[in-house]
């Protein structure tokens, strides 16, 4: 999906929902005949519809960051001034203040706006930032040859792995693997550290995760990684969401929808890149 079909669906959610929570505070408002109890239940629904929202999403937020806390919060404050301000409208047009109706209708009006503009203003940064870490596609059909600069990146950094472990005789511990001199030594560029379509390459920004599981294997005298049982199963490096330096995992992270138009690359321990479907 584009992003701009995204920030159209939703503008269109954002703007069922004030429908939806406006029209439910003045039909409590002008049914009301208890203030405090009707009051007391607006005010829990208001709360719990803020607990919804923030639990919801909370897994985006994990991969993105309190960006998305911030702004879903945002979000919850412009339903919550339309249901209560839908509700005081309606106790007072029960009660025929028509001046306090419009005074009321207007503040809505106000404090609406302002949450819905500072809403509105971040929601490309967070798809930017979503598209960065592979949750959101390109849309476009994958193309090795437009996609190749990623696996050449993961092939040289294959030259450095192989390396490592025949002068060490096994690969890396994952830990801090980007850091380990005995490692990185053997890399000749540091632009190769970084995934294209996430890094321009000289920034903070990696987006290549070593799999843990491959992490410390001995080679036990063998010539080449290519020759430890399963090595063309046994993925090596991968396309990450997680974009800080030396991410590892046991392929947990691996963005979906995947980062290349649709795919991700994995590095095997023999040496060959495959774009992968999630």
């Amino acid at each position: 999906m584009q992003p701009g079909s995204i920030v159209n669906i939703v503008l269109i959610v954002f703007v069922v929902a004030v429908a939806i929570t406006t029209l439910t505070g003045k039909l409590i408002g002008r049914r009301t005949q208890n203030m405090i109890r009707s009051l007391l239940g607006v005010t829990l629904t208001a709360i719990l519809l803020n607990v919804v929202l923030l639990s919801a999403v909370q897994p985006v937020a994990a991969k993105i960051g309190p960006i998305v806390t911030r702004q879903t919060l945002l979000f919850s404050f412009s339903l919550t001034v339309t249901l209560l301000g839908g509700f005081a409208a309606g106790v007072a047009r029960q009660r025929g203040t028509k001046g306090v109706v419009v005074a009321i209708s207007l503040l809505t009006i106000l404090l609406f706006g302002a949450g819905m503009f500072a809403f509105f203003s971040r929601v490309n940064e967070i798809l930017a930032l979503a598209k960065d870490v592979g949750l959101i596609q390109s849309g476009r059909k994958y193309e090795p040859e437009a996609n190749k600069d990623c696996p050449e990146n993961l092939q040289s950094l294959y030259i450095a792995f192989q390396q490592y472990a025949q002068d060490w005789d096994a690969l890396p511990p994952a830990a801090n693997w980007m850091g380990n001199e005995e490692l990185v030594s053997k890399v000749s560029r540091d632009e190769w550290l970084h995934c294209p379509a996430v890094s321009n390459r000289h920034d903070d920004k990696y987006g290549y995760a070593y799999n843990e599981a491959a992490a410390g294997i001995k080679l036990n005298g063998k010539h080449s990684l290519a020759d430890l049982p399963n090595a063309a199963r046994t993925p090596l490096l991968y396309d990450s969401t997680v974009l800080s330096k030396s991410a590892h995992d046991s392929l947990q992270s691996l963005p979906k929808p995947g980062r290349h138009a649709g795919r991700n690359n994995i590095l095997y321990l023999d040496g060959h890149v495959q774009a992968v479907a999630p």
